[in-house]
């Protein structure tokens, strides 16, 4: 989480700019996709008269995850762990799994 804060902007231009980035940087695949998604993870910010005419504004990040750093480790902490040890049944790829039956014309594979 450390490099993938450390390597993003903390602030932007106009949302434009963002989207410049994230193509740059592969956060984004796709000019669409990032026009997308984008701009509503920014906020404007800045103050007074030049804000009004859009000089000295600022596109920062909505939400600032800096901010919870204290607690990544915790979060992350034992997760590899705990989901090797999460049961689920079988995957069905086997001719008598869901997969087989829906290729054979059984029905849906989650209609069951």
């Amino acid at each position: 989480m450390v490099n993938v804060l450390s390597g993003r902007p903390a602030s932007f231009a106009a949302p434009e700019e963002a989207v410049a980035w994230a193509l740059r940087s592969g956060m984004a695949r796709s000019r669409e996709a990032a026009a997308v998604s984008l701009p509503s993870q920014l906020v404007a910010q800045g103050q007074g008269a030049e804000e009004q005419q859009g000089q000295g504004q600022r596109w920062v990040w909505r939400t600032p995850l800096a901010e919870s750093r204290p607690y990544w480790e915790g979060w992350y902490s034992g997760l590899s762990e705990a989901f090797l040890q999460v049961g689920c049944r079988q995957s069905g790829r086997g001719p008598e799994g869901w997969r087989g039956r829906y290729l054979a014309g059984g029905g849906a594979p989650f209609g069951e």
